[in-house]
């Protein structure tokens, strides 16, 4: 069977987090699951970290790279990718157990270009449910250009657009796969999610969720 989703982690000195954010994959309800490991080029113990969990899963393989950015260590993963979705987590986040079993569930139901989630922010003291003003549910090609288009790059709040965040994103990998433009070091996935969508036939946002 193909492999389901591919999970792409880009890494650079986060050994605090590190370990969190590989277990809350790894304990993800899906089968036929990738987990693509990126060091790049870090000078603490993750590279260590990575070559530990690669050596006792399977499913993880591990990039070793010198450091030039988040974009070229995506676009690593992306490259090195066999799953039918792809989707991305930063080091020092974690994951819900049923985030990409929902997440599947609804791609495979609409058969969805993109879906997207959104996520819990955390403020030491308190944490807040992180959505966006666009209305959930399902997009086909026509909606998206009328509806999410004039939010492509911005929102008329003057706020970043969703699919900024791209690690809520998962996307069909597709034969000419999405690329960050190298680099960019700063806002490099306000690019990839505009090129994502842009480039989507259709969308489903799964808001509050």
């Amino acid at each position: 069977m193909k492999t389901q989703l591919s999970v792409i982690v880009p890494v650079y000195n986060t050994e605090r987090f590190l370990r969190r954010c590989i277990e809350s994959i790894l304990n993800q309800n899906v089968e036929k699951c990738e987990l693509i490991l990126i060091n790049d080029g870090s000078t603490d113990s993750s590279g260590k970290i990575c070559d530990e969990y690669a050596k006792e899963n399977q499913c993880i393989s591990v990039i070793h790279r010198k450091n030039q950015g988040v974009g070229k260590a995506r676009n690593n993963g992306v490259l090195a990718s066999s799953g039918k979705y792809i989707t991305f987590v930063d080091s020092d986040d974690y994951l819900d157990q049923n985030m990409y079993q929902n997440i599947l569930e609804i791609a495979q139901k609409y058969d969805s270009d993109v879906v997207m989630c959104d996520c819990i922010k955390e403020y030491g003291d308190h944490t807040e449910i992180y959505t966006h003003n666009i209305r959930e549910g399902y997009y086909n090609r026509e909606q998206i250009e009328k509806e999410y288009f004039p939010n492509l790059l911005i929102m008329p709040n003057v706020e970043y657009p969703p699919t900024i965040s791209n690690w809520v994103c998962v996307f069909k990998n597709n034969k000419k796969p999405l690329h960050y433009v190298e680099g960019v070091r700063y806002s490099e996935d306000l690019l990839f999610g505009a090129e994502m969508m842009y480039h989507a036939d259709s969308f489903y946002y799964m808001k509050g969720q």
